[in-house]
């Protein structure tokens, strides 16, 4: 029997109608614990499902990830009218007494972006027993009764890191328990770093794949911070952003009083979005022009900025005035980060020429390597709260940061100061050094540039010291930091060789004119100096030798 080509087009049609807007005939089975890499249709939701649950299971955690590309998370079974939307989204499914499968539709959420085609998604189901904790059970913003996501917004400098409480675990048959008592409830948040500079989907499903279990989680990222429920912290946190460089955030939640341990639904997120094409890695001409720059001038002052005394008071006051200059204008908020790149330049060769005139004027070492010195302790000081030392409780407050900074600004010249040709000399390696790592770390996308970043943060954003300093430290960076470490010595001992013999610094020009003077003098001022004093003895000739 001849099939007409009208019937096929017109069963064609109908097999892409039930697949779009009723589904999947195919559901795909999970195991739970288990990740799986899927690509879902641009024809419609894609059915998931989980088959033999065992009675001792409570609830079950469904997350579902993409790069950039929004998606639509639905509970089929047990029937929910809930769904949530988003790039890292997840839902938390009771079982019913006698359940022991669950269903959920996973789809790509058009109406949100300009995204077309198919989409890559990543998919893990957790499950739960009685005694665990629930996340998100004691909900009171989130958009799902139970809502177990982290939502992430990104703010300039710094992203926005948000949860709900949890709630005590309890039987399938049993209502959940007050939230007025669950003080037993401590919380700690994690972040893992995606590979610096890469943005393949690769390079976010590995790191993915190492924080989506409690165990895992405690096991592959970085504390971050602990909490406990009913305390004076609050689980809205604000940690350090690095834009363009993958994040991964997770929260994990223990009950104190049996051990047990639940995950947060994990939260990716690059500071950028992938969609509008922000995320890019381009290298525009400023970044170029700085890096070449900053390359150049730092190989000077590294190997020759004690010995080109003149040259190397111009850079430190250019560096000082510039650094000021950038952090005061990003705190007005009026001009574009060129524009006020611009001007802090333009304003530190003023600076570099005032510093200059101060060295002509009164060419005392003492008060001329200050500047030198504040402008290395500047470093030192942004490097100590670049660490660790950064999160502690007491620097939450402007004014502790601020004035325990400015110690340290101070603290590194005065140490020092009893010998200022060698404090000249190592401010010129830690500066100069620094600035050549720079010019390597900023192509290659290390987090070592934020070292100063964060300090012109401080100073620029209203706030900022209320921020948790955690940043990437991966290969590239341990080994642009030991360089830096290297550089340093062999700069000072560099110089300190092309040093010897020499005067530590020139003369006064008054004592300059003196000499000359004195060299010009007529020959009858340079006898009568040789005549005897009163002093020498009768029987000293008159006239010499």
């Amino acid at each position: 029997m001849e099939i007409s080509r009208w019937t096929v087009i017109g069963f064609v049609c109908l097999q892409i109608i039930w697949i779009r807007f009723i589904g999947s005939a195919e559901p795909i089975l999970l195991e739970p614990g288990k990740i799986q890499a899927v690509t879902l249709s641009q024809l419609g939701p894609q059915t998931f499902n989980v088959v033999g649950v065992k009675p001792s299971i409570h609830y079950l955690l469904m997350q579902v990830h993409s790069q950039g590309v929004p998606l639509v998370l639905k509970t089929t079974f047990p029937p929910s009218t809930e769904s949530i939307t988003g790039t890292s989204i997840g839902v938390v499914t009771f079982l019913r007494a006698n359940d022991t499968n669950a269903t959920w539709d996973v789809g790509i959420d058009y109406s949100n972006s300009n995204h077309t085609g198919n989409a890559t998604a990543v998919v893990f189901v957790q499950q739960f027993d009685e005694d665990a904790p629930v996340p998100g059970g004691c909900n009171q913003v989130f958009e799902l009764e139970t809502d177990a996501n982290i939502k992430l917004s990104s703010l300039p400098y710094q992203t926005k890191v948000w949860f709900q409480l949890a709630n005590v675990g309890y039987h399938r048959k049993d209502s959940p328990p007050s939230c007025d008592s669950n003080s037993n409830l401590q919380y700690v948040l994690y972040v893992a770093y995606v590979k610096e500079g890469d943005h393949g989907f690769e390079a976010m499903f590995d790191t993915l794949q190492q924080m989506l279990t409690p165990e895992m989680i405690e096991s592959n990222a970085y504390k971050v911070l602990s909490m406990q429920d009913g305390g004076a912290q609050k689980s809205l946190l604000r940690v350090t952003a690095s834009e363009k460089q993958g994040a991964v955030f997770a929260v994990v939640v223990r009950d104190s009083k049996n051990g047990m341990a639940s995950s947060y639904v994990t939260a990716v997120t690059y500071s950028c979005d992938f969609l509008s094409g922000t995320c890019d890695f381009s290298f525009g001409v400023i970044e170029s022009v700085l890096t070449i720059a900053c390359g150049v001038v730092g190989l000077f002052l590294l190997l020759f900025g004690h010995n080109y005394l003149r040259t190397g008071f111009g850079i430190f006051g250019f560096i000082s005035v510039s650094l000021v200059s950038f952090s005061l204008l990003m705190r007005a908020g009026t001009l574009t980060d060129a524009a006020s790149l611009g001007i802090a330049a333009v304003l530190g060769l003023l600076g570099a020429l005032i510093w200059l005139g101060v060295w002509w004027w009164l060419m005392f070492p003492t008060v001329s390597v200050l500047l030198p010195g504040m402008t290395a302790g500047y470093l030192v000081s942004s490097t100590l709260f670049f660490s660790p030392f950064a999160n502690l409780s007491w620097w939450a407050s402007g004014l502790n940061y601020g004035l325990i900074f400015f110690c340290v600004v101070l603290l590194f010249p005065i140490l020092l100061l009893w010998s200022p040709h060698t404090l000249n000399m190592v401010c010129c390696g830690l500066v100069g050094s620094f600035c050549v790592v720079m010019a390597i770390a900023i192509p290659l996308h290390s987090s070592l540039p934020y070292i100063i970043l964060t300090s012109v943060h401080h100073a620029a954003v209203p706030g900022y010291s209320g921020v948790i300093v955690v940043y990437p430290f991966q290969t590239n960076d341990i080994i642009l930091a030991v360089l830096w470490g290297l550089l340093v010595i062999g700069g000072f001992l560099f110089q300190l060789y092309r040093q010897r013999g020499e005067v530590p610094f020139p003369n006064h020009h008054s004592l300059q004119a003196s000499q000359a003077q004195a060299s010009q003098a007529p020959a009858h001022q340079a006898r009568h100096a040789q005549l005897p004093s009163s002093s020498d003895d009768e029987r000293t000739p008159l006239l010499g030798h």
